[in-house]
């Protein structure tokens, strides 16, 4: 749970800080929100294969869905700062005004690709809890604050 939360940590930076504010802090929070996405992913995945009571269907899409991120993450590990490299070299204006005509451009979206392609498998492999989840209940009970008051008081 706590490397669930951290990469919920990691996804607020990056959503506060959009890569055209403040670049070193989004790309910080991202790299947060990766790593500690994919631990969980490969810890899930583990707890999958050594729990009985999960189909093997599931523990095959599950370990298929863990392959996938982990393959993409690595691709975007190399991706990414050859990507910039590249822009940073041959261009001269920010890569948020990058226009199709420019060197590298087809890089950098190959780059956002694999990012957008790994963060959907990171979803859909979220989405393989779900019939898990609807085992949970979750009861909510309010008490009036009088009848509070005299259970205190006896």
């Amino acid at each position: 749970m706590y490397f669930g939360f951290m990469s919920t940590v990691g996804l607020a930076g990056v959503i506060a800080f959009p890569v055209s504010s403040i670049f070193w802090t989004h790309m910080l929070s991202a790299v947060a929100h990766f790593f500690f996405a994919m631990v969980y992913v490969l810890l899930q995945t583990y707890l999958t294969f050594c729990t009985p009571q999960v189909t093997e269907l599931m523990k095959k899409v599950r370990g298929y869905l863990c392959g996938l991120i982990i393959t993409f993450c690595f691709v975007l590990v190399i991706l990414l700062p050859v990507s910039f490299a590249l822009w940073n070299r041959e261009n001269t204006h920010l890569p948020a005004v990058k226009k199709p005509a420019d060197k590298g451009f087809g890089l950098m979206v190959t780059t956002a690709c694999v990012e957008w392609t790994m963060y959907g498998c990171y979803l859909l492999y979220l989405i393989t809890f779900y019939s898990e989840f609807l085992r949970l209940k979750l009861f909510v009970g309010m008490t009036p604050k009088e009848v509070a008051e005299q259970e205190d008081a006896t």
